[in-house]
């Protein structure tokens, strides 16, 4: 039978800029700031809860309206399978490289947000070894709101890719997601 099975799941970053909260500039080479990042991922139903707690370099990138590069540690605070869930798997590392970069056309503007994330290999709590993985996901967003009703940066559409080498640490599993795209910014 054919069914559909549903969870919810979340991710929360937080960053704490050293040059605000120290009220001075900080800035050396590319990088215009530091931060420490609070990274919070969890599935309802898989009883999945990852910390993230990190590093970010804000980078001084020409056209980028931001380019950051977080380096987090990924640890593993899950309920597991004795509790229901998915395996509970060691800790491991992140790295990530999130970006928006903005650009016009004629009278439109567009934008390619996106980010690359690497989290190293671990195994879970039944000994297996998941691999290193790599995804990609970027969004080329059009400002449908400035073009159509005058509201700019709050209506976008566009479409959205992931690429994605060991989903979730498993070698035999890359993907490919093309989607389409409406965001509304608050």
């Amino acid at each position: 039978p054919l069914y559909n099975d549903s969870d919810i799941y979340t991710e929360y970053y937080a960053n704490f800029s050293a040059g605000k909260i120290l009220k001075r500039d900080i800035a050396f080479g590319i990088v215009q700031d530091l931060g420490l990042i609070a990274g919070f991922n969890w599935a309802m139903d898989a009883k999945v809860v990852k910390f993230l707690p990190g590093l970010r370099f804000a980078l001084d990138l020409p056209g980028f309206s931001f380019a950051n590069l977080d380096f987090a540690a990924y640890i593993d605070s899950s309920s597991g399978i004795a509790a229901g869930g998915a395996p509970k798997q060691n800790n491991s590392y992140m790295i990530d490289f999130n970006w928006s970069f903005p650009f016009s056309l004629e009278e439109n503007d567009f934008s390619i947000v996106g980010h690359i994330e690497f989290i190293d290999k671990r195994r879970d709590s039944f000994g297996n070894r998941l691999s290193a993985h790599l995804m990609h996901q970027a969004q080329l967003r059009w400002d449908l709101g400035k073009a159509v009703f005058d509201q700019k940066g709050k209506l976008f559409i566009g479409l959205e890719w992931s690429i994605w080498f060991n989903k979730l640490g498993d070698r035999k599993t890359n993907e490919f997601s093309p989607q389409a795209l409406i965001a509304f910014q608050f």
